[in-house]
């Protein structure tokens, strides 16, 4: 595998405001050197407290940065590693060295040595293609829940409470009932069926409008649509999608 393809599969590289190795934050500027570096070399780079939407959601979006310092009083000796989401190490670069004894010039010097070995990859992030999930129009209308498609055809015949086939009449009947029939026959409702790791939310044409992929959360997924990913969320009730680039997030009405 090529340089650049096992650094394609990701979208970030993620660097530490404080590599481990250290006692503060950016000591001898080993952070904000490393950031600079790596995104003159064409990476999308981000601070470890400063994560985009996306990658907060899925840390697997991004490599993070570990500086590997293996100094001593005469030597500055560091490498870079790549760790994805798992802890495993994607790549790391060679041993860059500096005889340079004020401590802050040699791990300029060490650190800019071994990002050097990332120059010219061209990076180019490749998102994975989303689940393709293959319809077939007569089994995803009966897939509707079947209650919805009969209220949509006549709303008469709505289902009700055993009190009301009782001859008795429930509180507020004719309330449900106009709620029930609003929502089989809103186009903007979206149902969703269950995948094997997220939903498809399904129109009332019926056609597929986004497919869900589970996250650790359970009231966030992630989306991909026309060529932007997003997540799909649920704030006080109200669930929201929101794709990278997007002013605010926009009201969806999902039924589960």
């Amino acid at each position: 595998m090529s340089l650049s393809a096992q650094f394609n599969d990701y979208k970030y590289i993620i660097v530490p405001k404080q590599f481990e190795s250290f006692k503060e934050v950016n000591q001898y500027n080993t952070s904000t050197l490393t950031k600079y570096l790596l995104s003159n070399y064409g990476f999308n780079v981000v601070y470890d407290d400063a994560l985009p939407l996306d990658l907060n959601v899925n840390r697997c979006l991004g490599l993070t940065t570990v500086l590997n310092d293996q100094s001593n009083m005469f030597t500055t000796k560091v490498s870079l590693q790549f760790k994805d989401c798992n802890n495993t190490v994607v790549f790391e670069t060679l041993d860059a060295k500096s005889k340079i004894k004020e401590y802050k010039d040699g791990y300029k010097e060490a650190i800019t040595k071994a990002a050097q070995q990332l120059a010219g990859i061209g990076h180019n992030y490749t998102p994975k293609q989303t689940e393709t999930v293959t319809l077939n129009f007569k089994d995803d209308v009966k897939q509707l829940p079947t209650t919805t498609q009969q209220e949509a055809k006549d709303n008469t015949k709505l289902p009700v409470d055993v009190e009301q086939s009782q001859g008795k009449e429930p509180a507020n009947s004719t309330a449900n009932i106009t709620t029930r029939a609003q929502e089989a026959t809103n186009p903007d409702v979206l149902y969703a069926q269950p995948l094997e790791n997220g939903y498809q939310l399904i129109d009332s044409t019926p056609q597929i409008v986004y497919v869900l992929k589970s996250t650790s959360a359970p009231e966030v997924f992630m989306v991909s649509k026309d060529g932007k990913n997003g997540v799909v969320f649920k704030d006080n009730g109200q669930w929201y999608v929101e794709f990278d680039g997007d002013k605010a997030p926009k009201a969806i009405n999902i039924k589960f």
